[in-house]
């Protein structure tokens, strides 16, 4: 006998059982998160800061700035010949004159579909460019990591990047 067999009654007593089940887990899941981060909170210092570490590289307004905003800019941080290295690697992939295993190159469809768009222009996103030894060697530049620790501290690993 299958479950739509069974009588309305029985049917919405089940899901209701299983609706509570389900609510009860997801409360414990709320509660124990909430409790677990106040035990960390009160072992802390307590700090105006939540998303940037006190490394030295970013002034307060800096810092506050990112705890808003959610992101900084850092002008003239990496090098111009560095940039134009980098930007010429990206456009020897775009226009497929790199390939790399496993790297993705993303075109949006309407845009390259466009007679305004060619070339890189159509790409909007490489996924996965630590497979590239060069496109990484940005995400390893002394000046980027400097600031990256700001925010991870300095056990960095790039798990995914694009």
């Amino acid at each position: 006998m299958n479950l739509f067999s069974k009588s309305p009654t029985f049917i919405r007593q089940l899901f209701c059982t299983i609706s509570i089940q389900r609510l009860e887990t997801i409360n414990h899941h709320i509660r124990f998160s909430s409790q677990s981060s106040k035990a960390i909170d009160s072992n802390k210092q307590q700090s105006e800061y939540r998303f940037t570490l006190p490394n030295g590289n970013l002034s307060n307004e800096q810092r506050q700035f990112y705890e808003k905003n959610g992101f900084i800019l850092i002008r003239n941080l990496v090098k111009p010949e560095s940039l134009d290295h980098f930007r010429k690697r990206f456009q020897d992939v775009c226009l497929g004159k790199v390939k790399v295993l496993g790297m993705t190159v993303m075109k949006d469809v309407a845009i390259a579909k466009s007679e305004f768009a060619d070339g890189e222009k159509a790409i909007t996103k490489i996924q996965d460019f630590t497979l590239d030894d060069e496109l990484f060697k940005y995400c390893c530049l002394p000046e980027i990591v400097k600031y990256v620790e700001n925010f991870t501290g300095p056990n960095i690993m790039a798990m995914h990047t694009m």
